[in-house]
């Protein structure tokens, strides 16, 4: 589906694009960041993060690990099973390293199987809460604003490492950990910044600009274009 505005971003298969450079996303004050596909995933918090800009003047939410920052989608995520085909692309900072740090997850109750798309001490992966999941063998720097992709052909196959993470369109060599059977994700709202409120060590500590999300796997050139839509409007 087209958006309205934002950066030339690939449209076939996009579920949700929230920009927090973007006065029709979010125009400066208030509790929703709206999403500009039109698809009615916009975001809503009871307990927000700070909308300010970074030290080179661009517009971002600032989240701090151990405050429960976070935004829920008014609507519920179309994932369910584990079979569904996924790419989250995220232009981020994070500030300090920590266990789970959550870009963007569903559902936090931990007795039924989770989803999120987080970093580990600085390595970004996934996890479905066991834990279990794939993540980048080299942690990526601090305090530096970066595009993170995670593409995944079938949920089902991310414990298996072979499924791909991008940090600023190039690919990144990866490795599995924790592994073990991926059960079915429950319907729930999509959340970002953090995967469970009573969970300190979940929190994104950090800047979050834009995150978006496809229903399929985007392609090596598909992410590279995104990125470098990205990139030439966020200035990385």
């Amino acid at each position: 589906m087209a958006y309205k505005t934002g950066p030339k971003l690939v449209t076939d298969g996009l579920v949700f694009l929230v920009d927090s450079a973007d006065k029709n996303s979010y125009a400066g004050s208030g509790t929703t960041w709206t999403d500009l596909t039109g698809n009615g995933y916009n975001f809503t918090t009871s307990d927000s993060p700070t909308f300010t800009t970074d030290s080179a003047g661009r517009p971002c939410w600032n989240f701090q690990s151990g405050h429960g920052h976070y935004f829920d989608s008014v609507i519920n995520s179309p994932f369910t099973g584990n079979s569904f085909a996924i790419t989250v692309q995220a232009v981020v900072n994070q500030n300090s390293n920590g266990s789970f740090l959550s870009v963007l997850s569903q559902h936090e109750n931990d007795s039924q199987d989770s989803m999120s798309f987080l970093s580990l001490s600085g390595k970004y992966g996934t996890d479905h809460w066991n834990p279990g999941g794939f993540r980048m063998q080299s942690a990526a720097p601090n305090n530096e604003i970066q595009i993170v992709t995670w593409a995944l052909s079938s949920w089902s196959a991310h414990v298996d490492n072979t499924e791909d993470i991008y940090i600023n369109g190039t690919a990144q060599a990866t490795q599995a950990y924790s592994v073990d059977t991926v059960g079915n994700l429950v319907a729930d709202v999509f959340r970002i910044g953090n995967w469970q409120l009573n969970r300190t060590d979940m929190d994104w500590d950090g800047q979050i600009y834009s995150v978006c999300c496809y229903d399929r796997k985007l392609s090596a050139s598909e992410v590279i274009n995104n990125a470098n839509n990205l990139a030439s409007k966020f200035g990385v």
